[in-house]
């Protein structure tokens, strides 16, 4: 039963990571610009995509860097907003080695630390999502591995197609 479950996390890992060995500096490609500091220091980022769910407007926002760390976002969007948001999420995993699905740490929003998260912009004829954000993340003691830092600051921006979905 857990070498099931291990085989059905490392795929949905495998598959929500977008994984592309092309997108390995934060250049803009086309697809994505995705520009982050970690802790004051560039985070290469190696894919990122945007998703929006149809039925309740909510977009997501994800990008993988070194080690195939994920940070993610979450929003609603109302109509034609832009502006700094009020309500948002944001998360990030770390996996305990580049291949596996074992998860070394997981942060979510530190709700005591000032964060922010900015649309800047939709381009519906082109399916884009462009913002800026700086978030404190602190890490959820569910996964408490060593040699992970207790908080994270991410500070960047982003510019990526989003694809719509109905869930």
């Amino acid at each position: 039963m857990m070498k099931n479950i291990v085989i059905i996390c490392t795929v949905l890992l495998a598959l929500g990571m977008g994984c592309s060995k092309e997108k390995i500096e934060n250049e803009d490609t086309g697809e994505f610009t995705f520009r982050v500091k970690k802790n004051g220091k560039d985070w290469k980022v190696n894919g990122a995509q945007g998703h929006l769910n149809r039925e309740d407007g909510t977009f997501y926002v994800q990008a993988s860097g070194e080690n195939n760390e994920l940070i993610s976002f979450n929003f609603r969007r109302n109509p034609l907003s832009t502006g700094r948001l009020a309500e948002f999420n944001a998360d990030a995993v770390v996996p305990a080695c580049e291949l596996c699905a074992a998860i070394a740490a997981s942060y979510s929003l530190d709700p005591a630390k000032d964060n922010r998260f900015e649309i800047l912009g939709f381009d519906n004829l082109e399916s884009r999502i462009l913002g800026k954000f700086s978030v404190n993340l602190k890490k959820n003691r569910l996964h408490d591995g060593e040699f992970t830092e207790e908080s994270n600051v991410y500070e960047g921006t982003f510019n990526v197609v989003y694809k719509e979905r109905a869930w």
